[in-house]
């Protein structure tokens, strides 16, 4: 299919041998609103992910990036191959991540990993301990099957022995 139509069908080999039939299809409110480029974009991270490769994503500021691998993350969702995923992403986009996760991905749970973000609830849960906290929100994160773990690239080094432990979608 095109990708005008939000829509990649046929089979693919994931990298572990399983074969899929993926159908990435967006629904009707997401790809209303996709620029014709951005639905090419989010069926081209499709189709590298259907064939078991990574990519990168890159083009000028603004034209919707985020925007772009939210849907695509919302399309994994709906057909069923979803897996908690991790963002990492400079301190500054981390709310807008949410955002825009909340926008174009509205059935997947976004939690910040981040000092700034450790409410003061999970603070006194966690005894005043920070690192706990932390873990904390991770293992949350983790234990949801529709988790998306914002963080930024100074918490991956800091936590990378816990955040390397975690197969990631």
């Amino acid at each position: 299919s095109s990708a005008a139509s939000g829509v990649y069908k046929g089979q693919a080999r994931h990298k572990e041998g399983s074969i899929y039939r993926p159908v990435a299809s967006l629904n009707a409110n997401v790809n209303q609103y996709l620029r014709e480029y951005q639905k090419v974009g989010v069926a081209w991270l499709w189709k590298q992910y259907a064939a078991g490769h990574g990519g990168v994503l890159g083009d000028e500021m603004g034209l919707g990036k985020t925007v772009q691998v939210s849907a695509f993350l919302c399309a994994l969702e709906r057909s069923g191959l979803y897996r908690p995923t991790l963002v990492v992403c400079p301190a500054t986009m981390l709310r807008q991540w949410r955002r825009e996760l909340r926008a174009w991905a509205p059935r997947l749970n976004a939690t910040i990993l981040h000092e700034s973000a450790v409410s003061s609830q999970a603070l006194a849960d966690a005894n005043g301990n920070k690192k706990n906290a932390r873990l904390r929100l991770l293992r949350d994160c983790i234990a949801d099957a529709k988790g998306v773990l914002l963080t930024t690239y100074e918490h991956v080094r800091l936590m990378r022995d816990q955040l390397l432990s975690v197969r990631w979608g």
